[in-house]
């Protein structure tokens, strides 16, 4: 029984996770300007990755 609901509690925690960080990633952001030319930095598109937490393997 304990066993399961540290399933569904890192279930839950991993879901999230990956809904917020997809959140961040489609917010548009202003980005700064280059400190050597002045130019202004920009995106080069999202990139799908996947990292280690402590609940579990996030994409």
């Amino acid at each position: 029984m304990v066993m399961v609901a540290l399933d569904v509690g890192l279930m839950v925690a991993r879901w999230l996770l990956e809904t917020e960080l997809e959140h961040r990633a489609q917010a548009p952001q202003t980005w700064p300007t280059c400190p050597h030319c002045g130019r202004r930095l920009h995106s080069k598109g999202f990139q799908r990755r996947q990292m280690q937490t402590l609940v579990g393997a996030i994409d």
